[in-house]
């Protein structure tokens, strides 16, 4: 019997199928679980719940979509097994993401035709060997599947444990330099420990509306601001600027800084843009032309006065 034996197509369950329609229409995800087996099935059955004779889990290495099919690799490395493995199944599990493991279903099945593929004992350092078995489903079509089996082996020996151990070491600290890079550009940008404000002085007839307007500012002097007001009783004046609040000294810009923004009215529900003013003394200015306004919305950035 052949120590690398051809392999059947790879074979989804109806219950695989279902499941993995209802979470494309649902647009849910899906947790894997993968194993190999030593068994020896008479064909394919849709409403297996297993393989035959199972001897232990393995590695889902990538799973990713190309296009209509859906690519698993699977990984089968002999670490640590103490006696050769007659790899003559395998088997993939599936269940919808948070979901517990008894709502686990028997997904995909693929097989050896007429032989098994061995998975030989480790039997010192240097006698390491890794499978990677690509299952390739066409989701399009859930009947055109296809399985491919790569039998590429890799042995390692001590020397090159150390240089991977090594490269692999050095490329994980470069990589939390530049982790601790990115943190601190956007610690810079926007200040993420510093809490947002909302003391903003409302003018008489205005008030917050919908957590009120908040701002903040970075080491840099860039103020955030935005946020919501209303006018309580009468609309937002039309036909000119009118002030609404005032922001704090110190988050103030150097000069007026005008954006656009979105004023809403009440009966029926109108939103139209209007301008939303900051001048350089903290004052908030209301610009529009629409009559009937009743709250405001906008955001704006710029760098605060010294």
């Amino acid at each position: 019997m052949s120590d690398s034996a051809t392999w059947s197509d790879y074979y989804v369950t109806q219950r695989g199928r279902a499941l993995r329609q209802h979470c494309i229409a649902e647009k849910k995800n899906i947790e894997w679980r993968a194993a190999i087996g030593t068994g020896t099935p008479i064909a394919f059955d849709d409403n297996m719940t297993g393989l035959v004779c199972y001897v232990t889990d393995v590695h889902i290495k990538k799973s990713y979509a190309i296009e209509e099919n859906h690519l698993q690799i699977v990984r089968v490395d002999n670490k640590g097994y103490e006696h050769d493995v007659l790899m003559s199944e395998i088997g993939v599990w599936a269940k919808i993401e948070g979901e517990p493991d008894d709502k686990e279903i028997f997904y995909g099945y693929a097989y050896a035709l007429g032989g098994y593929t061995k998975i030989p004992a480790q039997t010192s350092a240097t006698n390491r060997k890794i499978h990677e078995i690509t299952l390739d489903t066409h989701l399009g079509r859930a009947t055109e599947i296809q399985m491919i089996y790569d039998d590429s082996t890799l042995f390692i020996s001590h020397a090159d444990l150390d240089d991977f151990s090594e490269n692999f070491t050095m490329e994980f600290a470069a990589l939390n330099d530049d982790l601790a890079q990115i943190r601190s550009d956007l610690s810079t940008k926007v200040n993420v420990g510093s809490a947002f404000e909302t003391a903003v002085t409302f003018d008489a007839g205005y008030s917050a509306h919908e957590g009120g307007v908040w701002y903040r500012k970075n080491t840099s002097g860039e103020v955030t601001i935005g946020g919501s007001l209303r006018a309580d009783s009468n609309s937002f004046v039309t036909g000119t600027r009118t002030r609404v609040g005032i922001v704090p000294v110190g988050f103030r810009p150097r000069r007026t800084e005008t954006r656009g923004g979105v004023i809403e009215s009440t009966h029926p529900s109108v939103m139209e843009c209007c301008t939303v003013s900051i001048s350089a003394n903290g004052g908030i200015s209301v610009g529009t032309n629409v009559p009937n306004m009743r709250f405001l919305y906008f955001e704006a950035s710029y760098v605060a006065a010294p």
